[in-house]
């Protein structure tokens, strides 16, 4: 087989992954999943710091009174 008809062979099994991955919405859909995750956990992680500096300020309260 010619190197010529391999890299066509290769460039057409590249634009069918493409193709696929497009049909599917991989491509479109990879960068905003990740985002949302990041986002809720970062999010997740200050509400649990804000719900025990809470929790710690109701007790010194609660013991003061």
């Amino acid at each position: 087989m010619s190197s010529s008809r391999r890299a066509w062979m290769v460039a057409a099994s590249i634009r069918a992954v493409e193709v696929l991955k497009d049909q599917v919405g991989l491509c479109r859909w990879n960068y905003p999943l990740r985002s949302l995750a990041q986002h809720t956990k970062n999010n997740i992680r200050s509400y649990s710091q804000a719900k025990k500096l809470s929790s710690f300020t109701n007790y010194k309260q609660s013991r003061t009174i």
